[in-house]
């Protein structure tokens, strides 16, 4: 992608900290308002652009804030992506989870649902996170159940069997 070309030619200059935050603010700057530029290679550029820990945490805010704020999962699925690239905190990821599942009722095609439900699974789901799944396009993937599974107690999963989706079909 183009932003990718331009953060490769930057990084060869061996930029100074300021010159990586006008990159940092110019591609962040460029993600919520133009929805033909591919979020993807924006957000690959980011990761590249923010080498230090300050760098970086302002860089999960800056994502985290778009991925609150979006109404679109096309753009909120490789923000979260990013997101997860920059090593979020407990309470970030949360909130991010919580931004993907008020989008998941929203997704009207189907082959869109499983790329969310991958992110949401990057981002350590629990049993709570996923207890809307009937409002969702598609049940829940097994890679998602599967990492919520991880995150639940054994007690808790056993309990919350009945109420989830079966994953596979029965012959009647």
């Amino acid at each position: 992608g183009q932003a990718e070309g331009l953060v490769d030619v930057l990084l060869r200059l061996d930029p100074t900290s300021q010159d990586r935050q006008i990159a940092r603010e110019t591609l962040l700057g460029r993600i919520p308002g133009d929805y033909g530029l591919d979020v993807e290679y924006l957000a690959r550029g980011l990761i590249r652009l923010a080498v230090n820990a300050d760098e970086k945490h302002s860089v999960r805010q800056a994502l985290l804030s778009m991925i609150m704020a979006t109404r679109s999962g096309d753009i909120a699925t490789p923000l979260a992506s990013a997101l997860v690239e920059f090593e979020p905190t407990q309470d970030e990821k949360r909130q991010a989870r919580e931004a993907l599942i008020s989008l998941a009722p929203l997704i009207v095609s189907g082959y869109r649902a499983p790329v969310l439900y991958g992110e949401l699974a990057r981002l350590n789901p629990t049993l709570d996170d996923i207890s809307t799944w009937r409002t969702w396009p598609q049940r829940p993937t097994r890679g998602l159940l599967m990492a919520v599974r991880r995150n639940s107690t054994s007690q808790a999963w056993l309990a919350a069997l009945d109420s989830l989706p079966k994953l596979t079909s029965r012959v009647s």
